[in-house]
């Protein structure tokens, strides 16, 4: 009777371990509507995929990436131009900047050179006697006028004598041919470098021919040197000499007027 009223001790009442069970089933219904994916955000995403991979939607997007492309490309292309511009201009004021100086370097050395340069000539020209017919003699010196050293100055010198008659203008002798060379000539007023003397001969002939103006001598040649800035100054040259009766004398001059000056001889010689 005792144990019937009290039971047995280890087991326990149905009805609390059904609660329990049922409270656990209970709770886990309630949970399983919330998906992970709809906690996560991935429902989101999946949705978002299931409408891209629809053709239609994948179309409409490719175009407008498209789109988004090329307007990136256009604006990317519209930029470079632009800085290539800016750059380009930039060169181009760098260029000019440099050009203007060089220029204006040029007109400063230029301007330099037009005052204090070296200047080589060749007082009175050449000179032609004949000390002791017919032997002559040419005769040149060099002066430097300018205000700096003359450098490397080459004197290149040809005597000839030619007929005065218009039809035998071709017919010349080369009586006398000298190349000279001169380091350097220092500025000065006066002649500082010695005469060149030439001597040269004539036949006696051809002296005589000379004299009667049937004949004339042309010297020529070329005076060539550096004046003091880099610069090579060429200064070629040529000289007539004339001889005729009483009443002309003597002409030396530049050889553009000596058929001029034959001619007068010729008819003062006649008078």
């Amino acid at each position: 009777m005792i144990r019937s009223a009290l039971g047995n001790p280890m087991e326990q009442p149905l009805d609390s371990k059904d609660k329990t069970m049922n409270y656990g089933l209970s709770h886990e219904q309630d949970a399983c509507p919330i998906s992970a994916e709809t906690r996560d955000g991935a429902g989101w995403w999946k949705r978002k995929w299931h409408f891209i991979i629809v053709p239609q939607h994948s179309n409409a997007l490719v175009a407008v990436f498209s789109a988004l492309l090329f307007l990136t490309t256009v604006v990317y292309t519209i930029f470079a131009a632009s800085q290539w511009s800016e750059m380009k201009k930039a060169t181009q004021a760098s260029q000019r900047s440099a050009i203007a100086a060089r220029d204006s370097a040029d007109l400063a050395r230029k301007q330099m050179e037009g005052i204090v340069a070296a200047i080589v000539d060749i007082p009175g020209g050449v000179s032609i006697d004949f000390p002791v017919p017919p032997f002559g003699e040419a005769r040149a010196n060099l002066i430097n006028s300018g205000h700096v050293l003359a450098h490397d100055i080459h004197l290149a010198l040809s005597v000839t004598i030619r007929k005065t008659n218009e039809d035998l203008a071709a017919v010349r002798r080369t009586i006398l041919s000298k190349a000279e060379t001169v380091p350097a000539i220092p500025p000065t007023t006066s002649t500082t470098r010695p005469d060149f003397i030439y001597p040269f001969e004539l036949t006696q002939s051809e002296f005589t021919q000379v004299m009667n103006t049937e004949s004339y001598i042309i010297a020529e040649g070329l005076l060539d040197y550096e004046n003091g800035f880099d610069s090579r100054i060429k200064q070629p040259f040529c000289y007539a000499y004339v001889w005729g009766g009483q009443v002309f004398g003597r002409w030396t001059g530049d050889c553009g007027r000596a058929q001029s000056q034959i001619h007068l001889a010729k008819k003062l010689a006649k008078q």
